[in-house]
Formats: C-alpha cells, sequence, structure tokens
C-alpha cells in the first residue's frame, strides 16, 4: 500500500478510504488548518441569488437561523448535498469551481442582479471579475487559522493531494521539498504548485472527492513496488 495523503480540513469519508485501497491506496489526513465561524448580522432575502463556492461556507449558512433566503448557488457536489435540493439554483450537477459557476449565473440572470458571495477571509476575485454586469456584495463569513502543531516527516514513497491552493502554501512551510507524487483538485491549486516548480501527477476532472477516488490511478501507476 502507498500512503494518500489529504489535506482538506475535512478528513475524507470512509466510503473513499475503501475505494482507493482497493487501488493500492492508504488514505491519511493531513490538516494544517481548522475553521473558524464569523459572528455577522445581515439579511439575505433582498438578494436575487446567494453564492457559496465552499463547504465551510455551507455550513456556516445551515448554522444560521434566516427566515427566508433567496435561491443559492453553490459549488461542488458535496456542497450541494448538505442543501434541501428545492433551495438550490443547480441542483443538477453544480458547478465545479467559480468560473463555472459564474458562467451559469450569466445564463440564469440576463439582467443586471444583486447576489451576496458568502465567503472565506481568503478567496479569489473570479466572480467579481467575471459577473461585472452585476451587482455583487462579499460577506467574510469564515476563517482559517494554522495548527500550533509539529508535523512528522511524510512517508517515503507517498502522494500528497493538494485540495487549495493554501494547502500548497502550508505545506511548503512546513516540508519545503516535493512529495513523491503530487495531485490536486484544480486550476487555481495546480498555480500554486506549478509556482514552485513542481509537476503535477494527476488532477480529477471534478473537484469531489469522488471522482477522485473513481480516477485516480492504482498506486502501482506512480511507483515501482520494492
Amino acid at each position: 500500500m502507498r500512503i494518500l495523503y489529504f489535506t482538506q480540513i475535512d478528513p475524507p469519508a470512509e466510503s473513499i478510504r475503501l475505494q482507493l485501497a482497493q487501488k493500492g491506496w492508504e488514505g491519511r489526513h493531513l490538516v494544517f488548518r481548522q475553521v473558524v465561524f464569523q459572528k455577522i448580522g445581515m439579511d439575505p432575502s433582498s438578494y436575487d441569488a446567494l453564492l457559496l463556492s465552499s463547504k465551510q461556507a455551507v455550513r456556516w449558512l445551515l448554522a444560521q437561523d434566516f427566515q427566508q433566503l433567496p435561491p443559492l448557488a453553490v459549488v461542488g457536489a458535496a456542497s450541494s448535498a448538505l442543501l434541501p435540493s428545492r433551495q438550490l439554483l443547480f441542483p443538477q450537477k453544480p458547478p465545479a469551481n467559480a468560473a463555472e459557476l459564474a458562467e451559469r449565473l450569466g445564463h440564469a440572470f440576463p439582467q443586471p442582479s444583486r447576489f451576496l458571495f458568502l465567503r472565506g477571509r481568503i478567496a479569489r476575485d473570479t466572480l467579481a471579475n467575471v459577473l461585472t454586469d452585476h451587482h455583487l456584495e462579499q460577506r467574510i463569513v469564515y476563517s482559517t487559522e494554522k495548527l500550533s502543531k509539529k508535523f512528522h516527516p511524510l512517508v517515503q514513497g507517498s502522494m500528497v493531494y493538494f485540495q487549495a491552493p493554501s494547502t500548497v502554501a502550508d505545506y511548503f512551510e512546513h516540508f519545503c521539498a516535493r512529495p513523491g507524487c503530487i495531485g490536486v483538485i484544480g486550476p487555481s491549486t495546480a498555480q500554486a504548485v506549478e509556482s514552485l516548480g513542481w509537476s503535477i501527477d494527476f488532477q480529477p476532472s471534478r473537484p469531489e472527492n469522488r471522482h477522485f477516488a473513481e480516477e485516480l490511478p492504482a498506486a502501482t501507476r506512480f511507483f515501482k513496488e520494492e
């Protein structure tokens, strides 16, 4: 078995671990940060849609006691699955990333509309740069804090699956050297990896873990057994 490190804040589901084990991978959790939710007073009912591009933003929303919500435009099937489908603008095959979300919103709202983007403290400007014909407001509803702990050296001959640009920076801060094999969740994370001069060994077609588990080749494809 080869070790596969997941770097997202949430550990991979047991079903994902089992699926990967059949391909010779042992999934482990390599987490660098914890989530801190913000207390914010607002009334979202006046917006045409709420935009959420992360699972943590969805969790923040679920913890609120809003009486009325506009339609929700959510990135990713895993995040969408946390919400009732009747509230979702795109319940069938949710957008894979912010760029795809912005494109779909442009078709769904041909006239200038008011959107509220619920985001983390660190977020890319994709939605703001694309939705220029609409009124986009943003609210930071969560942030992440680095865990104050020491990390043991990684197992030799393993893969690290980077699941956000921040995980690339956090990994490099602690380990410096390139891991034996690199997987990335999407384009922005790939860009962060390539900025270090590192090559990428695998990227799934969509960001959900189930696609990663389905599409990742067997460990023997990347490493010769000793």
